[in-house]
């Protein structure tokens, strides 16, 4: 598999695992603790939402500079693979918030 691709999977799996399980994870300690673990499922997957993604793109910092280098005209070609990467890493994250809501019964 091409390295591009790879990375990609990558990301998109990186950001659904970290998502699903610190949200599942953090509703057994809701029910360890004695609250309500679906409610806390939700609201840790709301919360992680934005940190799962940025946590598998490695930090955005590579990401911003070559997004800063392609505004001054040094690179055009690798900005279209970077945006792949943001997108593949928030569409993990996307859908993995979408099976806590499906998990923890919310319309």
């Amino acid at each position: 598999m091409d390295d591009f691709w790879m990375q990609m999977v990558l990301s998109f799996f990186m950001s659904l695992g970290m998502l699903l399980g610190g949200s599942v994870l953090g509703a057994l300690g809701a029910l360890l603790a004695g609250g309500y673990p679906a409610t806390t499922m939700l609201d840790l997957a709301d919360q992680l939402k934005t940190w799962a993604a940025v946590a598998a793109l490695g930090g955005t910092f590579a990401t911003i500079k070559m997004i800063d280098s392609v505004l001054w005209g040094q690179q055009t070609a690798a900005i279209f693979r970077h945006m792949s990467l943001v997108v593949a890493a928030f569409g993990g994250a996307q859908l993995g918030y979408l099976l806590v809501e499906w998990m923890a019964g919310s319309p």
